[in-house]
């Protein structure tokens, strides 16, 4: 059975294109053109996408969340 297609893990794109090329499967992002790595079987190329769609956006909101308040000390207490 196959699996869904994650969002592209750099643009958050879902416009997603699977090309073959020769014995090989890989997703390819049309909106930034990021490429999964080419596996043999189609399964395991959507897994590997999958894969590091939800590591990627894993880490960005990771980020995103310990970055330090860089606000004036007045802004993060709320007085002016």
């Amino acid at each position: 059975m196959a699996s869904a297609i994650e969002p592209c893990p750099f643009c958050l794109s879902g416009h997603l294109h699977i090309t073959q090329n020769g014995p090989s499967f890989c997703i390819v992002c049309q909106s930034c053109k990021s490429k999964g790595p080419h596996r043999n079987e189609l399964e395991n190329a959507i897994d590997q996408w999958n894969l590091t769609s939800r590591k990627v956006i894993s880490l960005s909101a990771g980020a995103i969340n310990n970055q330090p308040d860089l606000r004036s000390p007045s802004l993060r207490t709320g007085h002016h």
